[in-house]
């Protein structure tokens, strides 16, 4: 329901929600510079995904609203995650989180043709793979050792990855704009790990 650049924006929103959230739910000490990395943030999102050209339609809302819910639901899981941390392992909160995931979306699946799963199977297992069991693995790992305010921001290289496999991959060079977008959340990214370890 709405572009692919909105749901991007909108779902690494939770590094905004965490930031401000963990030091009360958590007693996270909060770092030097949460608010000029998170203003950095943001601003090197909004350049990424270059909002001012987004066509919101009647039903684009429907879409925005839900990647918005999206960033909010994903700052609790690191929020809850590392509420966690140290108390049950990475690979326990992996298996658990995909487990549940795959329940809530079985329902979705019923009517799929088991012809064209087991034509694409080996697609299906490297997306499982690389979207889901390596990375919720290694993220729960990070949440044992890192604030959570310094995890949701190193999150924010998401779009900066989707920007530069769009450069290697498909050819899509971005513009200036884009270019000074990730910058800024490189420097976001700094500026609130350096913060973190000196308070």
């Amino acid at each position: 329901y709405t572009t692919a650049a909105t749901a991007v924006l909108l779902n690494n929103t939770a590094a905004i929600y965490v930031a401000l959230f963990s030091p009360w739910l958590l007693k996270e000490a909060r770092p030097r510079f949460p608010w000029v990395s998170l203003a950095l943030a943001l601003v090197g999102m909004a350049l990424i995904t270059d909002p001012a050209h987004i066509k919101v339609g009647s039903d684009s809302w429907v879409g925005v609203l839900t990647a918005l819910a999206t960033g909010v639901t994903y700052a609790f899981v690191m929020l809850f995650s590392r509420r966690l941390g140290g108390r049950v392992s990475g690979v326990t909160q992996s298996w658990w989180s995909i487990g549940i995931a795959a329940l809530v979306a079985a329902p979705f699946a019923v009517g799929t043709p088991w012809e064209l799963v087991r034509a694409n199977w080996y697609w299906l297992l490297a997306l499982g793979t690389l979207s889901l069991s390596i990375p919720y693995f290694l993220y729960f790992q990070g949440l044992k050792r890192l604030n959570a305010q310094v995890v949701s921001m190193i999150g924010l290289l998401e779009p900066v990855c989707g920007v530069l496999i769009g450069i290697f991959l498909f050819r899509e060079i971005p513009n200036v704009l884009g270019v000074v977008g990730i910058g800024l959340i490189f420097a976001s990214i700094v500026l609130i790990s350096r913060g973190n370890e000196d308070s």
